[in-house]
């Protein structure tokens, strides 16, 4: 009784700071500001402990697919869009692969080292969430007014010529009038 109460808890635990950090990314979007990202990190970071947590005590891997599932699942409430679902999918593979890595690593140690375990699943974790992040916010800028987040570049007189010249060589095939067609943009 007692592990199902603790798998039922480190569940919702990790399902609760999903939700928080999915609205947070939510408003972070919305409102373009520097401390906007802040709140967001703190629960995606707060996710990532506690994926590697639920990795490392969940014994049964349905129980930890339907986990990781659950805590993607509340992105869709703010970017609905087929594509973003299998975003959210691969990014599902990549946390239950990672997790299964640290599963795997915990079950045939000998001695049982926490941090070789950790170190093996925590960078497909980290891809796992950044691409699920990364997601969300190209869709829902997509779907809201993605002109006014695009910042506007002025391009003086005396820098267009610097500008022009570096394209040039960097990209020698380049249409200069291009270039300067961004001044008339401003």
């Amino acid at each position: 009784m007692k592990k199902k109460i603790r798998t039922i808890g480190l569940m919702a635990v990790e399902i609760i700071f999903s939700v928080g950090a999915w609205i947070s990314l939510h408003e972070a979007i919305i409102n373009p500001g520097v401390w906007d990202w802040v709140v967001p990190g703190i629960f995606f970071s707060l996710i990532f402990v506690f994926t590697l947590v639920n990795a490392i005590l969940l014994k049964e891997r349905w129980n930890l697919a339907v986990l990781l599932l659950l805590s993607l699942a509340p992105s869709l409430l703010f970017a609905f869009n087929f594509w973003h679902l299998l975003v959210l999918a691969i990014s599902s593979g990549f946390l239950f692969w990672a997790s299964m890595r640290v599963d795997g690593e915990m079950k045939t140690a000998v001695k049982v080292n926490l941090w070789r375990s950790v170190r093996l699943g925590r960078m497909m974790i980290v891809f796992g969430l950044a691409l699920a992040i990364s997601s969300q916010y190209y869709f829902e800028i997509q779907k809201n007014d993605a002109q006014r987040k695009i910042p506007r570049i002025n391009i003086g007189s005396g820098s267009e010529e610097i500008i022009s010249k570096i394209a040039v060589f960097f990209y020698p095939g380049i249409d200069i009038s291009e270039i300067r067609g961004l001044r008339s943009i401003n």
